[in-house]
């Protein structure tokens, strides 16, 4: 497989499963959806896209991703409670595969959460940390009653996949669990050190398995580094393990090696690619032998895509109702105002937050008190934009949020470049049609700008407006804001 053919198969996933998110799905499915959704968001994360490319990707991804969290599959994980009370009241292990099976999906919608930033401390999250207690609790009664012969190993992948997102809480940004967190990793090492050494079907697993071995591989890596231990013994170990070529479980153990040894990896990947590379895979396995050819473009550096073929999530909207005049105010009027250079100085020499808090000042028929505190909110990683200011329109029982990405003089000295395209249309990606963008700006646009506006105006149907140069300071002049 090369990268173009890497590209047309990555554009027909993303339209097979958009459709399948869109419809009443079964388990199965709804693992090879969330599956599908990390690979997505590593695609946005480490591709280089169009900006058009990029928010159509983005609207997919949260699409897909509040399709798995509200559709009644995780339930406030009250599955791990089960799950518990099951392996707490000594009943037999067997007849719980399709638990597991259904426990492991949800794990990793809680691991799209994390990524998505969506963990914010609700009562859902509470019981993933907390029912996760329960969960690795049951496992450790489990484990410490020895192996009572039969298949440990569904309850070793359960403990390595929910042991897999903790680490990757750890490293979010968000702290609100991290101390149940570092107690929650100790104790599921612990069940993972026991299962792995003294349980015969796991070992004998371990032997034969290299998916399987890879990942305990994996885990013990990121938990040795967590612990500042050493990990050369780690790498050593995985360098002697032999894949076979064109294995299912082959694309799976590569996922882990990307994480240990990325020089291994590269090797490793040289005897995987060829012309059925994609082809000889099914479903998720397929979506994994994607993410592994995508870890390959990153670490040679060529992940600059061009235009994709995607389908239109867009659905039109008529926004018609929605004049600048009616929020801003004296917007038509202020174009007769006459302005020189000293009150071009005057706005060029504001900084972020003086020109927002001037704004508020002219922004009208929006709750005075939501303006004041938008006007003010300071920058974060999570920001959608300078100012989202909520429009209810009671006739049609909709909110709408006008959105004011803001750029002062000092931020831009010279023209609004392409580059900035973005910051202009995320919006979109959070709020959809519900979104209606004014772009503020100190400094004019670049043509380049310009033709990424027109292109996500005409292929994304998105309402933006410009604010900008002598139209900016002549709005501020007609409001008395420059003296």
């Amino acid at each position: 497989m090369n990268k173009d053919q890497f590209i047309e198969r990555l554009e027909a996933e993303i339209q097979n499963y958009i459709t399948i998110s869109k419809a009443n799905m079964n388990w199965k499915q709804k693992k090879q959806l969330a599956e599908f959704e990390i690979l997505l968001d590593e695609v946005i994360e480490y591709g280089k896209l169009d900006i058009v490319d990029l928010v159509k990707l983005k609207r997919y991804s949260e699409e897909i991703a509040d399709k798995l969290r509200f559709d009644n599959i995780i339930f406030y994980y009250s599955s791990f409670h089960y799950f518990y009370n099951h392996l707490m009241h000594n009943d037999p292990i067997e007849g719980l595969s399709k638990d597991i099976y259904q426990m492991n999906i949800q794990i990793n919608i809680m691991r799209i959460q994390i990524r998505h930033g969506y963990v914010t401390g609700c009562s859902e999250d509470d019981y993933y940390f907390s029912r996760g207690k329960e969960l690795i609790k049951g496992l450790a009664k489990l484990a410490n009653n020895g192996d009572k012969g039969g298949d440990y190993n569904q309850f070793l992948y359960l403990a390595l996949n929910y042991m897999q997102s903790l680490f990757e809480y750890k490293h979010s940004g968000d702290k609100t669990y991290i101390s149940m967190v570092d107690v929650l990793i100790n104790d599921t090492f612990e069940v993972i050190r026991v299962l792995t050494s003294r349980f015969n079907s796991v070992k004998d697993s371990l032997k034969r398995n290299a998916k399987l071995r890879l990942f305990v591989a994996k885990i013990y890596y990121s938990y040795y580094l967590y612990k500042g231990m050493p990990i050369q013994s780690i790498i050593e170990a995985v360098q002697k393990i032999d894949l076979e070529t064109g294995q299912t479980d082959t694309e799976w153990a590569l996922l882990s090696i990307y994480e240990i040894d990325t020089e291994l990896f590269k090797l490793k990947m040289k005897d995987e690619i060829n012309a059925d590379y994609y082809e000889k895979y099914y479903e998720e396995s397929r979506i994994i032998a994607l993410r592994n050819y995508l870890h390959w473009l990153i670490l040679n550096e060529d992940v600059k895509f061009g235009l994709l073929k995607l389908p239109s999530n867009m659905k039109s909207v008529d926004n018609s109702w929605f004049k600048l005049d009616d929020y801003f105010n004296g917007y038509d009027c202020s174009f007769t105002t006459v302005i020189d250079e000293t009150d071009k100085a005057k706005v060029a020499d504001l900084n972020d937050e003086q020109l927002r808090k001037k704004l508020a000042k002219i922004i009208k028929n929006i709750d005075s008190n939501v303006v004041e505190r938008e006007s003010r909110k300071p920058h974060g990683p999570m920001e959608i934009a300078d100012m989202e200011l909520p429009i209810r329109r009671e006739k049609v029982f909709s909110t709408y949020y006008l959105c004011i990405p803001v750029k002062s003089g000092r931020e831009i000295p010279n023209k609004v470049s392409e580059q900035i395209a973005y910051q202009v249309i995320r919006p979109f990606t959070n709020f959809g049609n519900s979104a209606i963008v004014v772009f503020v700006s100190v400094k004019e646009a670049t043509e380049g700008f310009y033709n990424y506006i027109k292109r996500a105006q005409v292929n994304l149907g998105l309402d933006i407006y410009i604010i900008d140069g002598d139209a900016l300071v002549k709005l501020l002049k007609f409001n008395n804001l420059l003296n």
